[in-house]
């Protein structure tokens, strides 16, 4: 399963403030605070934050799209082209495994991710943003389908650039 956090330890208000250990806690209550996939997890399971976190986002990516080919594998997900089910149009998912979302800062990083590309969106720029999903394994990031090849490539091909040359490809229009 990967690297994991232990369950918290919990402040729970009615002990007059003192800090209570997971193991406690499971004593104390008869439920399981964390179930994934349906299944009770153990009092000294350990499960990635990531699974534990409901980001919020639509849950009907697979009735949406339908997933094709891989494009390219980075160090939380890979990027599959898909296409919109209703309307044929050709997209690109980035798929992050909520398992490999450990520390809070990486569910921080996903979330500020969407956030930042619904507010750049429709920049001539940046890649279109379309959606965001999620499911008890995966968040589904939807976004244009680019497909120029790399753009480092193209840039390391192209060295050194002049500082006028690179102003104008960010600038085209000045």
């Amino acid at each position: 399963m990967g690297v994991c956090l232990p369950r918290p330890i919990i402040d729970d208000d009615n002990n007059g403030g003192m800090k209570q250990t997971a193991e406690e806690d499971e004593k104390k209550t008869k439920t399981t605070e964390s179930t994934i996939n349906n299944r009770r997890c153990k009092p000294n399971e350990r499960v990635p934050l990531g699974k534990l976190t409901k980001f919020g986002y639509s849950t009907d990516f697979l009735q949406k799209y339908e997933k094709g080919k891989l494009l390219g594998r980075g160090q939380f997900g890979c990027t599959y082209a898909a296409t919109d089910v209703a309307t044929g149009e050709n997209v690109a998912v980035k798929m992050i495994e909520k398992k490999n979302m450990i520390l809070p800062i990486a569910v921080e990083d996903v979330k500020r991710e969407v956030k930042i590309l619904k507010v750049l969106s429709g920049h001539e720029n940046i890649v279109r943003f379309y959606d965001a999903f999620e499911d008890d394994d995966y968040v589904y990031i939807v976004m244009e389908l680019c497909e120029g090849g790399e753009l480092l490539d193209r840039i390391l091909a192209r060295l050194p650039y002049s500082l006028c040359t690179a102003i104008s490809y960010i600038f085209p229009h000045m």
